[in-house]
C-alpha cells in the first residue's frame, strides 16, 4: 500500500502561492515549495506532473484573489472606476502577484483589441459604458482601452516603487482620463 502523502494538493498550492506574494516569481521552484513545506519537492511532484502544472495552479489561486478585488468594485459607485482602483490596490498590496499576472512577457504578442477585449469583464464594461454614457460601442471600446492605459500604467509605476500615488491622487488621475477621453468620443 502506497504512503499516504504528508500535504495536500491544497497546502501545496497554497505554500507556492504565499512564496510567490511574499518573496516573487523566483522562489516559484519546487526546492523552494519543498523548503518552505519543510521537505523535499517531492511533495510538489507528489501532485502535480511539472512545475507548469503547479503553476496553472498558483495562477487559478490569483483569479479567486482578483474575483474578490472585482466583487468589491461591484459595491461602489461608479463601478467601473472602482475596478480601475482595486487593479491598482492589488499592484500597491502585493506586487509580486500583480507583477506574476500582468508583467510577465507572453509567448504570443497578443494584437491591441486580443489584449483589452478578453472575457466577460471587458464584455460587461462594454455594455456598462454604453447604457451610462449613450456611446456606442466602438466608442466604449476606446473609452475602455484608455481607460485601462491608464490604470495599467500607473499600477506597473506602483508595483515597480516608480512612484507613489495617494488614494485622492489615483482616483483624480482615473476620473480626468476618463471624462476626458469621453468627452472627446462624445464631442467628435
Amino acid at each position: 500500500m502506497p504512503k499516504k502523502p504528508k500535504f495536500t494538493k491544497e497546502e501545496v498550492v497554497e505554500v507556492a502561492y504565499n512564496l510567490l506574494r511574499e518573496k516573487g516569481e523566483e522562489y516559484l521552484t519546487a526546492r523552494e515549495v519543498g523548503k518552505a513545506l519543510g521537505a523535499s519537492t517531492s511533495p510538489v511532484f507528489t501532485f502535480f506532473e511539472d512545475m507548469e502544472s503547479l503553476k496553472k495552479a498558483v495562477g487559478k489561486r490569483i483569479e479567486n484573489y482578483g474575483e474578490e478585488l472585482f466583487k468589491e468594485a461591484e459595491l461602489h459607485r461608479p463601478v467601473f472606476k472602482h475596478i480601475g482602483i482595486n487593479l491598482i490596490k492589488m499592484a500597491k498590496n502585493e506586487p509580486n502577484l500583480f507583477k506574476y499576472v500582468f508583467m510577465r512577457p507572453s509567448e504570443k504578442k497578443l494584437n491591441y483589441k486580443e489584449n483589452f477585449f478578453i472575457g466577460s469583464l471587458s464584455d460587461n464594461s462594454i455594455l456598462l459604458l454604453q447604457n451610462e454614457w449613450n456611446l456606442t460601442k466602438e466608442q466604449a471600446e476606446k473609452l475602455l482601452s484608455e481607460a485601462w492605459i491608464t490604470t495599467y500604467g500607473i499600477a506597473v509605476m506602483i508595483a515597480n516603487n516608480v512612484c507613489d500615488f495617494s488614494d485622492d491622487d489615483i482616483s483624480e488621475l482615473l476620473s480626468l482620463s476618463f471624462h476626458g477621453v469621453k468627452n472627446q468620443l462624445l464631442n467628435k
